[in-house]
C-alpha cells in the first residue's frame, strides 16, 4: 500500500447526502465531497492532519491573493497527483526494504515482535486493559496500520524509558478552523488550514531554508537517536515543516499476513492484516520550543522555559478555553495555533466570513492511560477592526467572569456598579446598565446561545 499513489483507493469520502464512497488522496478536490469518514475518532482527525501537511508542504502558495485563489478554485486531481509525485516513494507502507512510511529506517531485527494492538492509544498499556478485553487479536488492514501509526506518532505519550513523547508532548490538542457555511467542500475544509507561506510564523524557525526531504520526513534518514550518546532534534537542527511528519518513536512493521482475515477496526474482510511490529526506544527526541501550527501553545512569563503544548483536556469547550484557544490570552501568556492566528488576521477579511468554526480533538492522558477522547466545536469570530485584538481578549474574560467575581454591592440593583468594573475603558456597548449588571455583547450572547445547545460537543470515554 501506497498512500499517495492514485491506485490506492483508501480514503473514505462522505457527500452532502451523507453517502460516502473510497478515494484516492488526489480525489480530495473534487467539488462533491463534503467531508472525510473513518471508523475511529482519533482516525479522522489524523487523517484531517495528515491531507493538511502534505497540502502544507507540496502545495503552499506563497502569497494570500494565490491562497484565495486556490480557496475558491481548488486544483485538479492530475495536478495535485504532480504535485506529490516527488514523495511517491516515501509513503509506502511495506516495502521490502528502506523507508517506510512512518517507521525507522533500522528494520530492528533484533527486537521481538509484540502485537499491532500496540498502536492503538487507548489500547497499548496495560493501565488501558481494565476495560479494553482482547481475546484474539487478528490484526490490522493496511489502511488502519498507516492511520494507527501516524496517530501515534503525531500523539505519543510517555512510554516508559526512552520511549519519547510527540513533537507537541503527550495527548496534545489540535485546533482546526472550519467553515461555517454547511455547503463547504472537503477541500475548503483543509484548506482553511494551510497557511501562506508569507504566513508562516518566524518564531518557530527558517520555514524557507532549502533542506532534502529527510529533514522533513524523518523516515528518509537515519534516526536521530537520543541515548546517552545521541543528540536531542531542536527545531534549527531539522526542518520546522517535521512538525507535521514528527515521528518520535523507533517502529518497523512485520510484514503483513497473506492468509487474509477480518481487520479489528473497520471489519474489512480477505485482505493482509498487519499483526506485529517491532519498536525500540531512544527515537527522536523533539526539544527546545517546537511550536505546531495545529495546536495552542502557554507561554512562559519569564521567557525562562519553552512553550507547553495545550492538552487535549482543553477541549471540553468551556468559555474559559474558547478564550485562549480563539483569541489568544496575553495575560496568561496563551497563544492560539497559528491555523487560528492566520484566520482571524487575514483569510476571515480576504473570504468575508466574519464567523467560522473552531474544531478541537484530542486525548486526555495519564501518562500512558488514555482517560478520555474529546470532540468538540465553538465558533470562531472574526474582528471587524485589528485594532481590537488587543483589548477584546480582556474585556470578554471580565465579561464571562462577572456572575462570579463581583463584589456583592453588585449584586444589589440599586448600587451602581463596583469601581473595579467602572474604572476599566469599555465602549458603549460594554458598559454597564442602570440596573448594574454588565451586558455581554452579541457575539458572547450568540455564543452562550450556542455552547447551550444539547448538540455542540461530543466526549468520548476510552475506560
Amino acid at each position: 500500500m501506497n498512500l499517495i499513489d492514485l491506485s490506492e483507493k483508501w480514503l473514505t469520502f462522505r457527500q452532502h447526502d451523507g453517502h460516502t464512497t473510497a478515494g484516492a488522496v488526489c480525489d480530495l478536490v473534487r467539488p462533491e465531497w463534503a467531508d472525510l469518514d473513518a471508523p475511529r475518532a482519533d482516525f479522522c482527525g489524523a487523517t484531517y492532519q495528515l491531507l493538511i501537511g502534505l497540502l502544507q508542504v507540496r502545495l503552499a502558495p506563497d502569497s494570500r491573493k494565490e491562497w484565495l485563489q486556490l480557496y475558491h478554485t481548488p486544483p485538479t486531481p492530475e495536478a495535485l497527483q504532480a504535485a506529490l509525485a516527488d514523495w511517491l516513494p516515501a509513503f509506502a507502507l511495506s516495502p521490502d526494504s528502506g523507508p517506510a512510511f512512518m517507521q525507522d529506517l533500522d528494520p530492528l531485527a533484533s527486537q521481538e515482535p509484540i502485537s499491532t494492538l500496540n498502536l492503538l492509544i487507548d489500547q497499548g498499556s496495560d493501565s488501558n486493559s481494565y476495560f479494553n478485553k482482547t481475546t484474539q487479536w487478528a490484526g490490522l488492514c493496511p489502511r488502519c496500520t498507516a492511520l494507527a501509526l501516524f496517530t501515534l506518532q503525531i500523539n505519543a505519550p510517555s512510554g516508559g524509558v526512552g520511549h519519547r513523547v510527540s513533537l507537541r508532548g503527550g495527548g496534545p490538542l489540535t485546533t482546526l478552523v472550519l467553515p461555517s457555511d454547511p455547503q463547504a467542500t472537503l477541500w475548503q475544509r483543509l484548506w482553511l488550514n494551510v497557511i501562506p507561506r508569507q504566513d508562516l510564523p518566524a518564531d518557530a524557525g527558517d520555514w524557507h531554508s532549502p533542506r532534502p526531504d529527510a529533514a522533513i520526513l524523518p523516515w528518509l534518514g537515519a534516526t536521530r537517536i537520543s541515548d546517552k550518546t545521541g543528540v536531542p532534534t531542536p527545531p534549527d537542527a531539522v526542518h520546522p515543516l517535521q512538525a507535521y511528519w514528527s515521528m518520535p518513536r523507533r517502529i518497523r512493521l512485520a510484514p503483513p499476513h497473506q492468509d487474509g482475515g477480518c481487520c479489528e477496526i473497520c471489519g474489512q474482510t480477505d485482505i493482509p492484516l498487519f499483526r506485529q511490529y517491532r519498536t525500540r526506544n531512544y527515537g527522536t527526541n523533539y526539544t527546545d520550543g517546537w511550536l505546531h501550527p495545529l495546536t495552542p501553545y502557554t507561554l512562559d512569563s519569564k521567557n525562562e522555559k519553552p512553550p507547553l503544548s495545550v492538552k487535549g483536556k482543553k477541549g471540553n469547550t468551556q468559555y474559559r478555553q474558547w478564550l485562549a484557544l480563539t483569541l489568544s490570552d496575553s495575560s496568561k501568556q496563551q497563544q492560539a495555533a497559528a491555523v487560528v492566528s492566520d484566520f482571524l488576521r487575514g483569510k476571515a477579511r480576504r473570504l468575508k466570513q466574519p464567523i467560522a468554526r473552531l474544531w478541537c480533538f484530542g486525548f486526555e492522558m495519564d501518562n500512558m492511560k488514555a482517560k478520555c477522547w474529546y470532540d468538540s466545536q465553538m465558533p470562531l469570530l472574526a474582528l471587524a477592526d485589528p485594532e481590537q485584538e488587543k483589548p477584546l481578549p480582556a474585556r470578554s474574560s471580565a465579561c464571562c467572569n462577572w456572575p462570579a467575581s463581583a463584589p456583592s454591592c453588585c449584586a444589589n440593583k440599586s448600587k451602581p456598579p463596583c469601581s473595579a468594573i467602572r474604572a476599566r475603558p469599555m465602549p458603549s456597548r460594554w458598559s454597564s446598565r442602570a440596573s448594574g449588571r454588565l451586558p455581554k455583547p452579541a457575539f458572547i450572547r450568540r455564543w452562550i446561545s450556542w455552547r447551550n445547545s444539547p448538540t455542540h460537543c461530543r466526549y468520548t470515554a476510552t475506560g
